[in-house]
């Protein structure tokens, strides 16, 4: 009987030193699938930011894009309006300048337009004016003392034209190339002032 309850009592150490070990191994177990989760948790949340921050900064170059597209077009329709008063003060100015009565008036500009296409071209260019200002750029030429040949061609009031001899080279001083000149010059400019602050990447179209 002695032996028969040694064995139990081994036996029964045996069983706590097994269910001890196992419950080791449980607690251990426990303890990395709380660690398992834990880092799941957290590789979680960061993909989880990290997708909400793509998102936001996708938001955010839309809204960019989409504000200055905005701004783009209301300039350029600002352009289309500007533009279309520009032309229509030039052509006023054309058309007082064409309807010029005034004998004065008249060689005091044209003498002015023939000066500098002279200048441009060389002292012995031909100049070519509206046959029906011939005799007024005449006059104009003498009064400011340039010695040119003029030509009458067939042309709008204004029209000068200076060539060399050998016309390799013309110059077009007349008012409707200057207003014409003039005019692009000053759609320029406002262009440029217009879109001089335009958002980075954002061209006018």
């Amino acid at each position: 009987m002695c032996a028969d309850a040694d064995i139990d009592a081994l036996l029964a150490v045996m069983r706590r030193q097994a269910k001890a070990e196992c419950d080791e191994v449980l607690s251990h177990a426990q303890a990395e699938a709380r660690e398992a989760l834990a880092r799941a948790d957290a590789e979680v949340e960061a993909m989880t930011a990290k997708a909400m921050a793509e998102v936001k900064r996708q938001l955010a170059i839309e809204l960019e894009r989409s504000l200055g597209q905005a701004r783009i077009d209301r300039l350029n329709e600002l352009l289309v309006v500007k533009r279309k008063l520009i032309r229509q003060a030039f052509e006023q100015a054309g058309q007082t300048i064409g309807a010029m009565r005034d004998p004065a008036e008249c060689r005091r500009v044209l003498g002015a337009l023939i000066v500098e296409a002279v200048a441009a071209a060389g002292k012995d260019a031909e100049v070519s004016v509206a046959r029906d200002q011939a005799e007024l750029c005449r006059q104009a030429a003498a009064e400011r003392a340039i010695a040119c040949i003029l030509r009458p061609i067939d042309g709008p009031p204004g029209t000068v034209i200076a060539a060399t001899p050998d016309h390799g080279l013309q110059v077009d001083n007349s008012l409707a190339t200057r207003l014409a000149r003039a005019e692009a010059l000053m759609i320029c400019d406002v262009s440029a002032v217009l879109f001089a602050s335009r958002p980075a990447g954002v061209k006018p179209v």
